[in-house]
């Protein structure tokens, strides 16, 4: 666009003399330096469509849109070229006066309407960029439209190439200055001209390798030689490997700085050009210290392995330098898994804000009368292609982006649905079980939230025993707001159990500092203990101490007449695991309670 304006400009001063002295020159010559001068001028219509496609990366549309510019470009030619004789766009009357056709205004049409159609592009994909980029693209629109209204107006005062000449500098400086590809005061790239090089190559189908250069021990140095000493040094190194590789080299954090060789040869050649590179220590300016600096370098093709996903083999090679020949698996493991991440946390918004959650429910037997007179709410996530997601799996990942709490008040109110729907008194139901996350338990609302809900549904207090995992460590104030929310929902008459007791952070403490009247015994203490004589001993201890406190036992993950027997010649007070029924659908649990109570 600058070269092109910058010709534009020159034939237009040609074009004003020979049309001020037609008769000294040849008419050809009077013809094809207007004529050359009006294609290049409306070619900058053109370019800038192009220019646009480049910075928004419409690969997909980019053929399409070339198509389009040149039928337009094409036909300006074709009406410029032809104009000696047709005289549509320009012409020499008799007396020799510059004359404009009567088909000149479609070139102000044709460029306007690229003009329009780039700036509509550029409008679409605003959000990857900035307010400056933004202003300078605006700005270009508003001038070109802004100069072809006044030389409508006043036809002999030609300012276009002016009015381009001065948005294509605002452009320059907002997109293409090199100070926004260079780190810092060093001529070293950055991590933004190391992404548009391998995203280059990438498109390109142009083979290359990424030599990954990590700076040992930083935070060391950074607490010897403080802040600024920390960055001085940074620079000086970027500086030291843009001397030794030039433009190859890359800045992409404080201690990761990397190659990028479209044909680097042996990787031992480049392994020996780096280590000469940093052989000589860096001379700090406000000291006498000199430091030497150990590194770590990568070889790239592990690197390039996925380039879909660079950032993430970077950081994992960085972290896990030593990894060797398995580089490449454990790149596609940890891309994998932050992939599954990725799609869990689309999954959990998609289901809290449509509700998509399930509960499910696993009976649990009261070892006395042999019923099955409570079970556990249990929450479940169906995605169409992943199918059932485990609560192991998903639970974390929905603490982790704050919605816990949303899908427990879910689950909640799931339940006083059911119970508001079913008569599980008479099917020997008593109450039924709800995990509550520590999460939950600060909220200063819980009590108020849970209670509203079961006033709402007609549910009694006391149908509701909630379950409060040990799972997390709780500081001081979450210990307190968890208190008073259960002494509020002690006194509406709900009662509290301990879940999954013997596998978290709770002491045997929690037994008599928390108001509750149940203990879940984890099944992996019930596991041990079946393997295990040491651990037998543990557990049935730990059953005879809840007891004697005046608690009821639920022990989980019975699955064999054994375990049954063990736990019922030992006081247990109910058993919950799939020897009696896998969590299941409301439906399927209406189903067993009537089959076997």
């Amino acid at each position: 666009m600058l070269i092109d304006n910058l010709f534009a400009s020159a034939l237009n001063i040609l074009t004003f003399y020979t049309i001020s002295f037609p008769t000294r020159y040849p008419m050809w010559l009077n013809y094809a330096s207007n004529q050359v001068y009006l294609l290049l001028y409306n070619l900058m219509a053109a370019l800038f469509v192009l220019y646009v496609c480049a910075l928004t990366k419409l690969r997909r549309l980019q053929r399409s849109i070339l198509a389009i510019v040149g039928v337009v470009v094409s036909l300006e030619a074709i009406l410029l070229f032809t104009s000696e004789r047709t005289h549509l766009i320009i012409y020499y009357d008799e007396a020799l006066v510059y004359r404009h056709g009567s088909m000149q205004p479609i070139l102000y049409v044709l460029a306007l309407g690229l003009v329009a159609a780039g700036e509509t592009i550029f409008v679409l994909h605003r959000k990857n960029f900035n307010a400056y980029q933004m202003t300078a693209i605006t700005g270009y629109i508003a001038i070109i439209f802004g100069c072809v209204i006044f030389q409508i107006i006043f036809p002999r005062l030609v300012i276009g190439n002016l009015g381009c000449a001065l948005v294509l500098f605002f452009l320059y400086n907002a997109f293409e200055n090199p100070a926004n590809y260079t780190y810092k005061d060093t001529r070293c790239f950055n991590r933004r001209a190391f992404n548009e090089t391998i995203e280059n190559y990438s498109s390109n189908r142009q083979p290359f390798t990424i030599y990954v250069i990590g700076i040992q021990d930083l935070d060391y140095l950074r607490h010897y030689i403080g802040e600024q000493g920390a960055d001085l040094l940074t620079g000086r190194i970027a500086e030291r490997l843009e001397a030794c590789f030039h433009r190859i080299a890359y800045h992409l954090a404080d201690d990761i700085y990397a190659l990028v060789c479209a044909d680097a040869g042996s990787d031992q050649d480049v392994l020996k050009e780096i280590d000469r590179c940093f052989r000589e220590p860096f001379h700090m300016d406000w000291s006498e210290t000199r430091i030497r600096i150990s590194t770590r370098v990568i070889p790239g093709g592990y690197v390039a392995a996925d380039i879909a996903h660079l950032e993430e083999s970077i950081s994992y090679l960085m972290d896990n330098p030593d990894d060797g020949t398995d580089a490449v698996k454990s790149i596609q493991a940890a891309i994998a898994k932050k992939e599954r991440h990725d799609q869990l946390v689309h999954i959990l918004n998609r289901a809290t804000a449509r509700d998509e959650f399930e509960v499910f429910y696993q009976p649990i037997r009261e070892v006395t009368t042999g019923k099955y007179a409570t079970a556990e709410a249990l929450i479940r996530l169906r995605d169409d292609t992943l199918g059932y997601i485990s609560p192991e799996e998903f639970i974390p990942v929905a603490e982790e982006q704050g919605k816990i709490i949303v899908i427990g008040e879910i689950v909640f109110r799931r339940v006083c649905e059911f119970m508001q729907q079913t008569d599980l008194d008479a099917l020997g139901v008593r109450y039924i079980e709800i995990n509550l996350s520590p999460l939950q338990c600060a909220q200063p609302d819980l009590a108020e939230t849970l209670l509203k809900a079961l006033s709402d549904h007609g549910i009694a207090p006391e149908r509701i025993n909630l379950e409060i995992t040990e799972t997390v460590k709780m500081d001081a104030d979450t210990e307190r707001i968890m208190h008073e929310n259960m002494e509020l929902l002690k006194e509406a008459g709900i009662t509290f159990s301990i879940d999954d007791f013997g596998s978290g952070f709770a002491a045997t403490d929690y037994l008599f500092k928390l108001p509750v009247s149940i203990v879940k015994i984890d099944k992996s203490i019930l596991w041990n203990a079946m393997k295990n004589e040491g651990a037998r001993i543990v557990m049935l201890s730990t059953i005879r101490m809840v007891k004697e406190l005046g608690k009821r036992v639920v022990v989980e993950g019975i699955e064999t007449e054994e375990m049954a027997s063990l736990l019922t010649e030992n006081g247990c007070d109910y058993m919950q695991g799939y020897l009696f029924s896998k969590p299941v659908p409301q439906g399927e649990y209406v189903t067993f309670l009537e089959r076997n109570q």
